[in-house]
């Protein structure tokens, strides 16, 4: 229950216990309910452009509602698809200014919260 609060937690299984099943539903539950953004960072260029390709399959047919800007009235805009990128150094990207969910490699992430 801890967990659907915000808190943290720690999961541990064997291989192919689905560590990386319940990281994405929390992803997506975070996602959805909280408006939050997320940085997943791997430590392989071909492990980000895998992950990447397969959070987007997953996660792009949830519909997100817009962001609301404080002291603006919110129009009725259309909900927005997951985005997600992979992001490392061959890559150009605008980090989680134009994603929902930004993968990268351990030196993109130092790049883009630096």
């Amino acid at each position: 229950p801890g967990v659907t609060q915000g808190r943290s937690i720690v999961y541990t299984s064997p291989t192919s216990g689905g560590k990386s099943l319940v990281a994405e539903l929390l992803l997506a539950r975070m996602l959805v309910h909280r408006g939050k953004k997320a940085l997943i960072i791997l430590p392989f260029v071909s492990l980000v452009e895998e992950v990447a390709a397969r959070l987007a399959r997953v996660l792009s047919p949830i519909a997100l509602a817009p962001p609301s800007r404080p002291g603006k009235r919110r129009r009725s805009a259309a909900p927005q698809s997951v985005r997600v990128e992979a992001c490392h150094g061959s890559r150009r990207s605008a980090g989680l200014d134009g994603c929902h969910v930004a993968v990268c490699t351990l030196e993109k992430a130092h790049l883009m919260l630096n």
